[in-house]
């Protein structure tokens, strides 16, 4: 069921939403194409690691007052990315993912 404000009329307040208006869940789930992302907390840069070779489709960031924004990418490559997060304000940053092995989105934290 949908409204005419978002696709999620049920959330919680003060929850942390997608662009759908739909929670986002609070735990990371395992994701089979990436490794690992470190380190998180970052504050210089942080890292994506792949399982194996992907082809990045889309990638973005949503800052902790909800602005999306391309992220500083320092390094790409079939099997990692590493982004400069040196700029970034502190708080709780969402990374979104789109690469040719499926979709992701994590908490990334900026001290």
């Amino acid at each position: 069921m949908t409204d005419d404000i978002d696709q999620c009329p049920n959330t919680t307040g003060g929850a942390d939403v997608d662009e759908k208006g739909c929670e986002l869940p609070l735990s990371i789930e395992k994701i089979p194409f990436i490794n690992r992302v470190y380190p998180n907390p970052t504050n210089n840069y942080f890292v994506i690691e792949f399982n194996d070779a992907n082809k990045i489709n889309e990638i973005n960031m949503v800052d902790p007052l909800g602005r999306v924004y391309a992220p500083n990418i320092r390094e790409i490559n079939k099997k990692q990315i590493i982004i400069n997060s040196s700029d970034l304000t502190s708080g709780t940053h969402l990374l979104r993912l789109k690469t040719d092995k499926g979709s992701a989105s994590f908490r990334i934290f900026v001290e």
